[in-house]
């Protein structure tokens, strides 16, 4: 029995993998994965500093858009890689995986427009 619900997340660095609720008929079929060393890879975040990538292993994954996120769906566990924090993996389970990209750079003090 599956005990993962709507909401619930797994973070690898500044990326957050939701659950969400079944795809909605506007979702959009996404193919701009690319082969490595006969793998799937598609990046669903880049650094804005470093230019590090989140890529998800998509070989047996179908993955979407939805209001621009990457939205991945499988009946099996979903590997993460990433060069800094190593290789995650998402467990199994009936509900599709959101990808948020969380980047953000703490200056220590607030900002404001034009200063």
């Amino acid at each position: 029995m599956n005990s993962l619900r709507v909401g619930d997340w797994i973070r690898q660095g500044d990326v957050y993998f939701v659950l969400v609720r079944p795809l909605p008929r506007s979702a959009e079929r996404d193919q701009t994965a690319r082969p490595v060393n006969g793998r799937k890879l598609l990046t669903v975040a880049v650094g804005e500093t470093t230019g590090h990538m989140h890529d998800v292993d998509v070989t047996n994954v179908d993955v979407f858009r939805v209001n621009g996120l990457p939205v991945l769906v499988c009946d099996e566990p979903i590997t993460i890689m990433h060069p800094d924090h190593g290789t995650s993996t998402l467990p199994k389970t009936d509900l599709p995986w959101a990808v948020v990209p969380r980047q953000r750079i703490w200056l220590g003090m607030p900002v404001r427009s034009g200063d």
